[in-house]
């Protein structure tokens, strides 16, 4: 709601007093929907807004709506039967963290990461048998520039300056008999700081 109130569009907000610039969280997947949400999450990350992505249900409820398909995964290594709150707020500001909606991402990586020479980014989705994933796909400063077939590909990240990646799987299928939304899901933002002298973001803050 307040990227709408405040006028966002890539690189602007047009009501700046709806604005806010101290966030640390959004939502980027609620009740199936995503697109709008996502498009939101890759400028401001672009821009040095670092926001750590959630998926929720919108079920408002332990009985009603879509709950068990949206969802917010939180890297731990800790047991998690013992997690209280205070733990999983401790864990979900590493940001390690991806948003699924009928899908989980492994990653070589924890998202939430920061680089400082090449790597490789082996991905591989993870889905029950009625959401099919079609693709993987790398995100760069906001723009996709890869996509890879399939459940389970590679990306290497080398870029020649600062930069920001996002790594996202999708398919074109609804997943019936269960809902009528597509498999999705995204991580975290993971950093590549070239030079290691501290990561700068690639592109210039939100005009308001």
């Amino acid at each position: 709601g307040v990227a709408a109130a405040a006028g966002w569009s890539p690189g602007s907000v047009n009501s700046p007093g709806f604005w806010v610039t101290d966030l640390d969280a959004m939502e980027v997947l609620n009740d199936g929907e995503h697109d709008t949400y996502f498009e939101v999450f890759l400028d401001l990350t672009a821009r040095g807004y670092l926001v750590t992505p959630t998926g929720v249900s919108d079920a408002h409820g332990h009985f009603n709506g879509p709950a068990g398909i949206n969802g917010t995964w939180i890297g731990t290594d800790q047991d998690v039967g013992a997690l209280s709150n205070d733990d999983l707020r401790d864990a979900y500001r590493t940001g390690d963290v991806i948003v699924g909606l009928g899908v989980f991402l492994e990653l070589s990586q924890p998202p939430g990461s920061t680089f400082t020479q090449a790597t490789t980014l082996d991905v591989t989705a993870h889905s029950a048998p009625y959401a099919q994933v079609d693709r993987l796909l790398l995100y760069e400063n906001g723009t996709l520039v890869q996509t890879i077939d399939g459940t389970t590909g590679s990306f290497v990240i080398d870029p020649p300056a600062d930069t920001v990646y996002v790594v996202t799987a999708e398919g074109d299928t609804p997943m019936q008999p269960v809902t009528s939304r597509r498999p999705w899901a995204a991580t975290n933002v993971f950093l590549f700081d070239r030079g290691g002298d501290g990561w700068s973001a690639p592109l210039p803050p939100l005009e308001e």
